[in-house]
């Protein structure tokens, strides 16, 4: 039986209706040393999102797809205080979100260091969260993948491979 991994556990397909495929949550697209970055009060954002949440729900749709990966402030503790609060699935990425917003520690990290990170997330969980990630979000430059890319999107096309994750890939410019 099929099922989409999400903040509330995995969940069949045939309990899922209609899904949104592309939102955020939170997201910060500011450089990563922007005071405040990332930074937002689990209250804040569920007092905003939960009213957002309840207007799709009353549409019909029956989940939806987180697309917030590491680098843009990906906040799993958010979402999934959000989702709770709406008792609502979402599903949750791994992944790395391109240059600049590559973190020191994915530039430093070998391809199998990346790939073992994401193969934890999708197996076990995000952090310390109890959120396991449910598919593989990825972006590239707009002037072509660059060197510390190319190694993300092989480490991601592993671990894809290997758990069945679906990867998606954000593009400026297609």
């Amino acid at each position: 039986m099929a099922s989409l991994i999400t903040t509330q556990g995995p969940f069949a397909a045939e309990r899922l209706g209609p899904i949104l495929p592309h939102e955020h949550i939170f997201v910060d697209v500011r450089p990563m040393d922007a005071p405040g970055f990332g930074a937002g009060e689990v209250e804040d954002v569920v007092a905003l999102m939960v009213p957002e949440i309840e207007a799709i729900k009353a549409r019909g749709f029956t989940a939806l797809v987180e697309c917030t990966p590491v680098g843009v402030a990906r906040r799993v503790d958010l979402v999934r205080a959000v989702a709770d609060a709406a008792d609502f699935p979402v599903v949750v990425p791994t992944g790395i979100y391109r240059e600049p917003w590559v973190p020191a520690w994915a530039l430093a990290a070998s391809e199998d260091e990346i790939h073992e990170w994401m193969m934890r997330e999708l197996n076990e969980q995000i952090e310390t969260t109890g959120v396991r990630a449910g598919w593989i979000k990825l972006s590239a430059g707009d002037d072509g993948i660059t060197d510390a890319e190319a190694k993300i999107l092989r480490a991601a096309a592993r671990a894809g491979r290997e758990t069945g994750a679906l990867i998606g890939s954000h593009t400026i410019r297609a």
